[in-house]
């Protein structure tokens, strides 16, 4: 009750149609509009010249082409000015009722208690909870085009998932259980033997016979040179 009666006081304070709000938005608004001119397209239709463009401002429909007035329901600077031109100073009339006194007095004409702790609420039992819906994190860049037409001759990639094969979905859903790794065994060289007959094991069997009947020829020719050479002396 107290706190209504500090309301009405605020209220009363006020000459205006508008609350103290709107009044200070309005004072805003003219502030602004200082250097603007006005012409006449009609009785009812004008046009302001701002400093950056020219705006129409129709006080039959309550439109102005900024918008301003059609979205907060306030007049804005542009009206204003129509207002000023025509010699009217009080443009409260040309707001809309939720900005009047009339309307905020009545709003708290009547008791408003505060609720109850938490812990006292009455909650029924066929009561549901509605959570937000989940929003998964959209990733950075331009989104990927999924509805692009494919070219004359082109064939559809079909994706299929690596681990079973399955086409329905991919290994990163995949349902089937991960198969374990076996430990692989390294390669353990012998440590006897020298390189060159690690290399003749590793070589194929044409090669190695092709090897020996060189290693038998190059034999043959050094027994005939040092026959040759015992003849001589």
């Amino acid at each position: 009750m107290f706190l209504k009666i500090i309301l009405l006081c605020f209220v009363e304070e006020s000459t205006s149609i508008l609350t103290k709000w709107a009044e200070k938005m309005i004072e805003k608004s003219k502030d602004e509009i200082r250097g603007w001119s006005v012409s006449g397209v009609s009785d009812i239709v004008y046009q302001v010249h701002d400093l950056t463009s020219g705006r129409i401002v129709d006080l039959s429909h309550q439109t102005c082409s900024c918008k301003y007035w059609d979205l907060t329901g306030l007049p804005c600077g542009h009206v204003i000015m129509v207002l000023s031109f025509l010699r009217m100073e009080n443009c409260g009339h040309l707001a809309i009722d939720a900005y009047k006194i009339d309307n905020y007095r009545n709003t708290y004409l009547e008791s408003v208690y505060p609720l109850p702790e938490a812990r006292d609420w009455e909650v029924p039992d066929d009561f549901m909870v509605v959570n937000p819906p989940l929003m998964d994190k959209r990733q950075a860049g331009r989104p990927r085009n999924t509805n692009r037409i494919p070219s004359q001759g082109e064939d559809p990639i079909r994706r299929k998932c690596s681990r079973c094969g399955s086409t329905i979905h991919t290994a990163r859903n995949c349902p089937a259980i991960v198969p374990t790794r076996q430990p692989t065994q390294r390669r353990r060289s012998r440590a006897s033997g020298s390189g060159t007959q690690r290399r003749q094991q590793t070589q194929p069997p044409q090669e190695t016979e092709q090897r020996e009947q060189t290693q038998n020829w190059e034999d043959t020719q050094n027994d005939y040179y040092c026959y040759s050479f015992d003849l001589n002396n």
